[in-house]
């Protein structure tokens, strides 16, 4: 897949775990550059939980202290493919929206940029719960 997403991280190893998890699960092709902020604890189990699937899927891992938009500015030259974008360590991206967004910027050459629609999912991390869920209209580009 043409895309690399951005994932800024600070000290959540229990959502960039997630969230991996989720990538595994949807066999995802294109490339996870992670932007880790995070205390040398939780650096530590991030790099460890990367060396166990990195054979499966494309990361390209940073530590580096700063807000995530300074961050992305700072690695954006370390983007290989025609498309970025960028995710929470909380946020997920379905394989047919991702397909979506890239068949549409690829045929609307006029466009720099596209969204779909949103799903936030609330939960607890203590008891691992869905709590709602809500759909919403992303701000259209």
């Amino acid at each position: 897949m043409n895309l690399s997403i951005f994932i800024p991280t600070k000290n959540r190893y229990y959502y960039i775990s997630k969230l991996l998890d989720y990538y595994l699960l949807i066999n995802f092709k294109g490339e996870l550059i992670i932007l880790d902020s995070s205390d040398e604890n939780i650096k530590t189990k991030i790099v460890e939980k990367i060396s166990l699937i990195k054979e499966k899927l494309k990361i390209q891992y940073y530590h580096a202290i700063g807000l995530p938009c300074a961050l992305m500015k700072k690695f954006f030259n370390y983007v290989k493919t025609d498309y970025v974008v960028f995710s929470g360590d909380d946020d997920y991206f379905t394989p047919s929206g991702i397909k979506s967004c890239i068949d549409f910027l690829n045929n609307n050459h006029s466009y720099i940029g596209c969204t779909g629609k949103g799903i936030s999912v609330h939960s607890s991390i203590n008891n691992k719960k869905i709590e709602f869920i809500l759909n919403y209209k992303q701000a259209k580009i």
